[in-house]
């Protein structure tokens, strides 16, 4: 019988990992939601607390700002239409009281900073190579619904991203030496852009880390690759037919999966059967659910106090 996909190898990370590491994930929306699969399976997790960034530059200023110890001042907002901004993170930091918009980046800047210093994977992925610049030249790493004339929208090249990569992981190493960086190009596409445009993107973003790649303490993951030849039906997709839906998110989680250390394979279905016993609703005796839970959760948590629970 012909096969019915075109298998696509993922690489064996070193070190694999583990539960008793944590791990930060930035970037896209699929950063998220592997983080989402990651906690659920009970790791201590740091996942893109400045909100979604897509661009190389946007994530290479966030990491190099946690390097330097540089706080958040009322320098680095702009106010409009009632709600204070930085160009550096997503929307969903703005708000209409500055003090609290400046205290709640820092809080993220102070998280993500204490997670790099004391994780052992970084793991990035790359959205699009399509950026708004400003006029006097940074790129933003969230446009806010701004004016258009602002801004001019242009494609990176190559080198820019690679570029962004390896200030990534200068900043990366400055405060983690012993870090590793998983970098990945997201599969989901940015169609509002045109799809010759989304093309061009990804294929900046695929030869850029993959070149970046290349260099120690760097593994690149072909989750786009999985999800374009293994994955190439609309019925792993969502409805907007852009994103993935939770079958597809599903299946390139059976294969991330492979990325944790052997002996900790089982403790993933641990926590899984954990976490199917914790949502289940009674319907009979409630009291009775509620024990076993909490037994169960005693149970794996006095065995791997490291679970996040």
């Amino acid at each position: 019988m012909l096969p019915l996909s075109t298998p696509v190898p993922f690489p064996v990370l070193h070190p694999p990992l583990v539960h008793d590491q944590s791990i930060v994930l930035l970037g896209s929306c699929f950063a998220t939601e592997m983080a989402t699969q990651l906690k659920y399976h009970g790791f201590d997790i740091c996942c893109n607390p400045v909100g979604t960034l897509f661009n190389p530059d946007a994530l290479a200023t966030l990491l190099e700002r946690c390097a330097d110890k540089r706080a958040f001042t009322t320098e680095d907002f702009l106010k409009n239409n009632g709600l204070n901004f930085c160009w550096e993170t997503a929307h969903s930091l703005a708000g209409s009281e500055l003090t609290e918009v400046i205290a709640k980046h820092e809080q993220a800047r102070s998280q993500l900073t204490s997670y790099l210093m004391q994780s052992s994977h970084l793991v990035i992925t790359l959205g699009t190579s399509i950026v708004h610049e400003l006029r006097d030249g940074r790129i933003v790493a969230n446009n806010h619904k701004q004016a258009g004339s602002l801004f001019t929208k242009r494609q990176m090249s190559p080198v820019e991203v690679e570029a962004g990569l390896n200030r990534i992981h200068t900043a990366a190493q400055r405060l983690n030496p012993k870090i590793k960086i998983v970098v990945s190009v997201s599969p989901v596409r940015h169609t509002r852009e045109g799809m010759p445009q989304n093309a061009a993107s990804k294929a900046t973003l695929l030869l850029a880390a993959q070149t970046f790649a290349i260099q120690d303490h760097v593994t690149y993951l072909p989750v786009y690759e999985m999800v374009m030849d293994e994955l190439r039906d609309y019925r792993f997709f969502a409805s907007d037919l852009i994103h993935l839906n939770a079958t597809g998110v599903e299946l390139v989680w059976s294969r991330f999966r492979e990325s944790v250390h052997p002996d900790h394979q089982s403790r993933l279905d641990e926590v899984a059967a954990y976490r199917k016993l914790a949502a289940h609703k009674s319907r009979t005796d409630s009291i009775k659910h509620k024990s076993l839970v909490e037994a169960k959760r005693t149970a794996l948590t006095q065995q791997y106090n490291y679970l996040q629970l």
